[in-house]
C-alpha cells in the first residue's frame, strides 16, 4: 500500500508530516529523518536521508523553496518512498541498492512550510499573529495562491550567499524576487546552509 497520496494537488504541510512519520516507521532499516531547523512560524524543517551516510558522497534534494511549488514537495516524497519499496524489490533491488549503497540522499522536501501554508489557506494559515500581522500589511500581486516567499517576505531562493549582492532591484518582502535584509536572514536557508556544511 502506498503512504504518500500523489492523486491530489493540494499536498499540505500536515500531511507530509504524517507521510514522513509513516516512511520512517515503515522503512526504519534504511531511512533516518531528523529537524534541521523552524520555520519563521514554528513548523519543522525535516532531513529525510536514504543511502549511506558513512559513504563520504551525499547528494540534497530540496522541494518546496518557493511555496507556489509545493508539488515538488509531494514529488519528494513519492521518490523516498519508491526508493524505498525497491531496495529489497528483486527486479529492482540491484539498481537501487547499488545507488543506495554508494551515497546518501538528502531530501528537505518542503524547505518552505510557511509559505505553501500561505499559498494554500492564506494568511489565516501562519499562527503566529504577529507574523500575521505584518503579513497582512504587505504588498501581494495576484493573490496568495501565487505566494512565493517565507512568512517574511523573503524570496528564500535569493537569501542564499551566492550571489546575493549581485540581486538588485527589489526592495520590499513580499514581491517576487526579495533577497532579504543579509545573506542567509532566514531560519530555513540557515537550515539548509547548515546541513550542506555537516
Amino acid at each position: 500500500k502506498k503512504i504518500v497520496n500523489t492523486s491530489h494537488q493540494k499536498y499540505t504541510y500536515t500531511e507530509m508530516s504524517a507521510d514522513i512519520s509513516l516512511i520512517k516507521r515503515t522503512y526504519s532499516r534504511y531511512v533516518s529523518v531528523r529537524t534541521i531547523g523552524n520555520s519563521c512560524d514554528n513548523r519543522k524543517l525535516y532531513d529525510v536521508v536514504i543511502g549511506n551516510t558513512g559513504s563520504g558522497r551525499s547528494i540534497i534534494v530540496i522541494g518546496a523553496l518557493h511555496a507556489r511549488e509545493y508539488m515538488t514537495a509531494q514529488l519528494c516524497m513519492a521518490q523516498i518512498e519508491d526508493y524505498l519499496k525497491n531496495h529489497n524489490n528483486k527486479n529492482a533491488s540491484e539498481a537501487t541498492a547499488g545507488v543506495l549503497n554508494k551515497i546518501a540522499i538528502h531530501y528537505i522536501p518542503m524547505a518552505n512550510p510557511d509559505g505553501v501554508t500561505i499559498s494554500q489557506f492564506g494568511m489565516s494559515g501562519i499562527r503566529n499573529s504577529t507574523l500575521r500581522k505584518a503579513l497582512r500589511k504587505m504588498k501581494v500581486v495576484g493573490g496568495t495562491k501565487y505566494w512565493k516567499s517565507n512568512a517574511r517576505g523573503v524570496d528564500l531562493n535569493r537569501n542564499f550567499d551566492a550571489g546575493w549582492e549581485t540581486y538588485e532591484g527589489v526592495s520590499y518582502p513580499s514581491s517576487d524576487h526579495y533577497k532579504g535584509t543579509y545573506p542567509v536572514s532566514e531560519p530555513e536557508t540557515q537550515a539548509i546552509v547548515n546541513t550542506v556544511h555537516s
